[in-house]
Parts: C-alpha cells; structure tokens; sequence
C-alpha cells in the first residue's frame, strides 16, 4: 500500500532527541487501536520489530522510519504528526483528514 505520512519537521526532530538520549533507534511503530472517546486511539513506540514486508508498510523520513501494520494503515493514510504547544499541552499532536470526529482532547478519533 502507498501511505502518506505528513510528519512535521519539528516532531522528526523531537522523535530524534528520545532516540538518542534513550538509546533507541530511530524507528517508530504507529498504530491505531479501539478505545477513546471516539472510537481509534493511535499509538507510537520505539522499536526493533523487523517489519513484515506482507502486512507492514514502511515510511522514511529524514532519517526517523516509520512501520505500519495494514489495518491501522488504512486510517493513517494521509495523517499530519506535530510536535509543540506550551508547558501545559506540550507534545505530539495527530490529525486525520479522513475522519469523521474526535474527542474534545485530540485523543481519539472516528472515521
């Protein structure tokens, strides 16, 4: 499947900052799992999985790989990832295009 990730320079750059100073490789398993308010909840963590060329798909980005499983892929597709905002909401923000609602919070999300 082609998949488009729109990845901000600024949250490449942060997921770079944990890798180092966590000793991790700069590769990021993203996925979408049931739960929320809304329906999908997506999930991002470090890993070592070799991606199963059947059913994963794997995007690069300025050195920062991203793996894919096809289900969570079809929902991912065209997301925006960013990195910002102040002391009190400072992190990781996704938006989806293609759904259809969320939670007040920007948690989760229905397609």
């Amino acid at each position: 499947m082609d998949l488009t990730l729109n990845i901000s320079k600024a949250a490449i750059e942060e997921l770079k900052r944990i890798a180092t100073e966590t000793e991790q490789e700069p590769k990021v398993r993203v996925y979408m799992q049931g739960g929320g308010c809304s329906g999908f909840t997506v999930k991002m963590d470090f890993t070592h999985y070799v991606p199963d060329e059947e059913f994963d798909t794997v995007v690069e980005l300025d050195g920062v790989e991203f793996i894919v499983d096809a289900k969570s892929a079809l929902l991912i597709n065209g997301a925006n990832l960013d990195f910002g905002g102040d002391l009190l909401d400072r992190g990781f923000k996704w938006e989806f295009p293609s759904s259809t609602g969320g939670c007040g919070c920007g948690v989760s999300f229905s397609f």
